[in-house]
């Protein structure tokens, strides 16, 4: 099978900065959600802003449908890949629908005007999202978890075989946590490629088909959830505080914070 996206041998350095993120071949193939976790500063977000072609890294090649990502115009890369990132903005205060509609950029005409299918697209996407009742608020009216859904359903609008999220459920509670993962689960089984970014391994955990574990811009693990969370590592990463236990339904690997000591007067 041939991979949506590869990273291969890639190495980047910021400037005035010893830290670096150096990585092998890393691919994400069709169908496929990869959880990619890690501390904070483990090269997370620098890895997924390569991967969007956003950022070129000082070495290695980043290869988007088997073409080198930095060769291909920005139009050509929407069509194939949508990238939702961990900061949320616009310069102007557009409704939802208005912000779903230009999703469609990449596939419209010069003229700009909007087809049966298009319509039917923007439609639907707002229906994935949750956001099909809000489609008239303006953004400055929502939430930060609804705000997430209509950045969402506007880069589904692009209608894309590659995802790239960011934290997408930083701002989310737990019921939309769960139908938001449950959603990519429902797009990877229509053979989209997800990647996303998390801080929450147990729904990473829970969801991923494999786990791209960070450490300090290095790939400390690779593979299933049970490969990747083992205790070693999860030792490695989150220190002595954490428990390991297996989910009661699944059977996938499930952390908990361990009980407190009793605190002393």
């Amino acid at each position: 099978m041939n991979s949506l996206i590869e990273l291969k041998d890639i190495h980047h350095r910021f400037q005035e900065s010893e830290w670096e993120l150096d990585l092998p071949n890393i691919q994400l193939f069709p169908g496929e959600i990869l959880g990619i976790i890690g501390p904070n500063g483990s090269g997370k977000t620098t890895l997924l802003r390569i991967a969007a072609g956003i950022l070129r890294p000082h070495q290695g090649i980043a290869l988007l449908c088997r073409q080198n990502l930095t060769h291909m115009d920005r139009r050509t890369v929407a069509r194939h890949l949508g990238y939702l990132p961990q900061e949320l903005s616009s310069e102007y205060d557009f409704s939802v629908e208005d912000l779903v509609r230009m999703g469609r950029y990449p596939h419209v005409s010069a003229m700009g005007r909007l087809g049966p299918t298009d319509l039917q697209v923007i439609q639907a996407s707002l229906e994935a999202t949750g956001m099909e009742h809000l489609r008239q608020r303006s953004l400055s009216k929502l939430s930060g978890g609804e705000k997430t859904r209509a950045f969402l359903a506007s880069v589904l609008a692009q209608k894309p075989e590659l995802l790239l999220l960011d934290e997408p459920t930083a701002a989310l509670d737990m019921h939309h946590q769960v139908r938001f993962f449950r959603l990519l689960q429902s797009l990877a089984e229509k053979e989209m490629g997800i990647a996303v970014v998390t801080h929450d391994i147990n729904l990473a955990s829970l969801f991923s088909h494999r786990l791209l574990l960070l450490k300090e811009g290095r790939c400390l693990a690779l593979g299933t959830p049970d490969e990747v969370l083992t205790e070693a590592n999860v030792r490695d990463i989150y220190g002595d505080d954490i428990l390991m236990q297996s989910h009661p339904e699944t059977g996938s690997p499930t952390l908990l914070a361990r009980k407190p000591e009793k605190i002393k007067k």
